[in-house]
């Protein structure tokens, strides 16, 4: 006798017309309707699923690309991001400026260094001392460049091409740079101890200030001072010890703040007075459009200031203790902060909310920050000799 019941789909068909999701793993017929349908699932592994099939469709793709980074699943966020960054596309890269990835970075790796850590600009050089040794190598290489001798009290930073500033705090206090483990220059020009370094985006230039309260320009190539900012030799300069130096995303200004309880901002080119904010701060950085300085003192609260007003803006809560380093985003709508309490805080500029907070595995101050091209790292050294790279997997 025949089976006179309707015939039933078994779990694993496609069925055209049906008001249910398809299950992951299902064959969706349709086309990229059908993608769009599998993306309408309440199940992230399910929306993954279809971000990653609709890559084949080019540029009708990229509108559900673009939806996936409005998804409230961060996964789902990340494989979208992925996929648009992979696309050869110019309209596409100026839509992705406006995203913000940094709720989707995540620790890729760490490293072990060593003491005084330090990063280059680019995020491409790393510098530490180990013993009587000085190593510098690349981020993403497991063995050094080249090594050079060190003392205790060296001071390092990263110039172009991995060459090495060692700072020698002595009697006269000294400025080599190194090339692959060859000394090129010695320069002298401070009369006590050199207090801070900061070199420009470019790796071209070098500031550094000291107890002297003078801000010395050097041309790292060359050897030679550039430029002095010094109490007997320029209008409205520092009267006491420099304590921190940073230069402006385009290298055209430099922020200093200093014991005498100021702030300045130096345009370089012109070399004019500088802009003087009224203010302690023990760590200072400069916006990508140079209207804005944030500061911050002793207790962890950041200061925005309007640089044309000198005037404060905004006043952040900081972190639980003092900031030891922070950076704008490279078109300038985050700040991102490191302190004391081992967490890399963002900051909207504009409301003054906390954006995202990241935090470490292990308990440590962190030390330095540097944000790699346009957000995609970003690298933290802590006070544990342990460098991190954050990155979306």
């Amino acid at each position: 006798m025949a089976n006179q019941q309707p015939r039933q789909p078994r779990d694993d068909d496609a069925v055209l017309g049906s008001p249910n999701f398809a299950p992951q793993g299902a064959m969706v017929l349709g086309g990229l309707a059908g993608i769009q349908r599998r993306f309408a699932s309440p199940v992230a592994e399910v929306r993954v699923s279809a971000l990653q099939a609709v890559v084949q469709y080019g540029q009708d793709g990229v509108a559900l690309l673009l939806e996936g980074l409005q998804d409230e699943s961060l996964d789902v966020q990340r494989v979208a991001y992925a996929l648009l960054r992979q696309q050869q596309n110019p309209q596409v890269n100026r839509l992705l400026r406006g995203y913000l990835p940094y709720r989707l970075l995540s620790p890729l790796k760490t490293v072990k260094t060593g003491i005084g850590t330090v990063l280059s600009a680019d995020g491409e050089a790393v510098a530490y001392r180990r013993r009587k040794r000085v190593y510098v190598g690349s981020i993403t290489g497991e063995k050094p460049l080249y090594t050079v001798p060190a003392s205790s009290w060296d001071v390092y930073a990263l110039g172009q091409e991995y060459g090495l500033i060692r700072i020698k705090n002595g009697a006269t206090p000294a400025i080599e740079v190194w090339q692959q483990g060859e000394l090129q220059h010695c320069c002298y020009g401070h009369q006590r101890e050199i207090t801070a370094v900061a070199v420009s985006p470019d790796g071209t230039i070098l500031a550094t200030g000291g107890g002297d309260a003078k801000i010395n320009l050097w041309n790292l190539q060359k050897g030679k001072l550039v430029g002095t900012f010094g109490i007997h030799l320029t209008v409205g300069a520092h009267t006491g010890t420099i304590l921190y130096l940073a230069f402006s995303p385009d290298g055209r200004q430099l922020v200093s703040c200093s014991r005498d309880h100021t702030v300045k901002v130096w345009d370089l080119k012109t070399r004019d007075r500088p802009i003087t904010l009224r203010t302690y701060a023990g760590c200072v950085a400069l916006s990508p459009d140079g209207l804005t300085v944030a500061t911050t003192g002793w207790y962890g609260d950041i200061l925005l200031w309007n640089i044309s007003t000198q005037r404060i803006t905004r006043r952040l809560p900081g972190h639980l203790y003092s900031v030891k380093a922070m950076q704008f985003t490279p078109f300038g709508r985050l700040l991102v902060t490191v302190g004391r309490d081992s967490k890399i805080q963002f900051w909207d500029v504009y409301s003054g909310e906390t954006f995202h907070t990241l935090e470490t595995a292990e308990i440590a101050a962190m030390e330095q920050l540097v944000i790699v091209g346009e957000g995609q790292q970003l690298l933290t050294v802590g006070e544990n000799k342990t460098l991190t790279v954050w990155g979306i997997e």
